[in-house]
């Protein structure tokens, strides 16, 4: 909880909040069979950890806060299915094997589909992290987490949805502990925390990085050579560009770079710093080379494909390549 008093105004924060209080409710939903209501809402809070795990994860390693349809779709459909009332769902389906595979099995499975993306979240990305605190952070989280909803899921498909009290009871006290230990670990990065939700910027749309961060690039070689890279060599519009790749060119080790790119120039991901030379170079061109058609132009720019292209720029302008063309 002391993690949320600290951030109880961030995305993260409320997604958290809202993650322990579900926790909370699973703690008790095997005590819950005979309190009428609240056994519903432990029920239903208790599933929706998941979807909430995945919510966190995606905003807090992925710096992204839109929920995408997908999302929604099965989060949707695995609490419509898991929710339903058993004369219902006997009343739609009057085989039992069907009736469980549809209302129960493939609901479990769904849960466990956005855990094991929960996974792919924290660590895909992990290379191109600049925030090395939050970096630290990435197998924990896919460990502690992921691993007990898994664990939790695997024996409730295992047992049919009729697991037993003593197990859910130590189920339970698992949950509680792996919790107590990632607040303990998040206690002891208290202060790195404050600087990843809110010494860091969001997307900084077309800005140089002259203009971003001037007193810096005068003060720091190191800003000054990757400016130079990026100005007069055009460096970022080289396909394999990654943070080891510019940190090879820079003479550098990465983990030095790392921290210049974020907390000097104010980036959270290599990808996030690399994309804003793209796109300045592309918003100019856009304008000012009308006839060439925008596919060369991000191809050129050193965006891979059109689809990257478009998604790039519409997080920095809001607005798609071909709007910003006609404007």
């Amino acid at each position: 909880m002391t993690y949320c008093l600290y951030f109880y105004r961030t995305p993260q924060g409320y997604t958290l909040s809202t993650l322990l209080l579900c926790i909370g409710f699973y703690f008790v939903a095997p005590f819950a069979d005979s309190w009428g209501m609240l056994e519903i809402v432990a029920h239903l809070l208790g599933n929706l950890i998941p979807a909430l795990l995945w919510i966190l994860s995606r905003n807090f390693f992925s710096d992204k806060s839109n929920v995408p349809a997908a999302f929604i779709a099965v989060t949707v459909s695995y609490l419509l299915l898991i929710m339903t009332p058993e004369s219902i769902s006997t009343l739609l389906i009057t085989n039992k094997v069907y009736r469980e595979w549809l209302f129960y099995l493939l609901p479990q499975l769904l849960k466990m589909s956005l855990v094991l993306h929960v996974i792919y979240l924290s660590l895909s990305t992990r290379s191109e992290d600049l925030i090395t605190e939050r970096l630290r952070m990435r197998v924990p989280f896919a460990i502690i987490f992921a691993v007990a909803v898994i664990t939790v899921i695997t024996v409730e498909i295992g047992f049919n949805n009729a697991v037993p009290s003593v197990i859910s009871v130590f189920g339970s006290l698992v949950f509680f502990l792996l919790t107590l230990s990632a607040t303990v670990f998040s206690l002891r990065l208290k202060p790195e925390l404050v600087a990843i939700t809110e010494a860091t910027k969001p997307l900084i749309p077309v800005s140089t990085i002259p203009q971003s961060s001037a007193v810096a690039v005068e003060e720091n070689p190191v800003i000054i050579a990757i400016t130079q890279l990026m100005d007069e060599d055009r460096f970022y519009a080289n396909y394999d560009v990654t943070l080891h790749v510019l940190a090879k060119k820079l003479n550098l080790p990465a983990h030095r770079l790392r921290p210049i790119i974020n907390q000097q120039m104010g980036f959270k991901n290599f990808n996030q710093f690399i994309n804003s030379f793209r796109i300045q170079e592309a918003c100019t061109r856009l304008t000012s080379e009308r006839q060439l058609p925008i596919l060369t132009i991000a191809l050129d720019s050193g965006f891979k494909s059109l689809s990257v292209f478009n998604k790039a720029f519409k997080e920095a302008y809001g607005k798609t390549p071909s709007e910003i063309r006609q404007q």
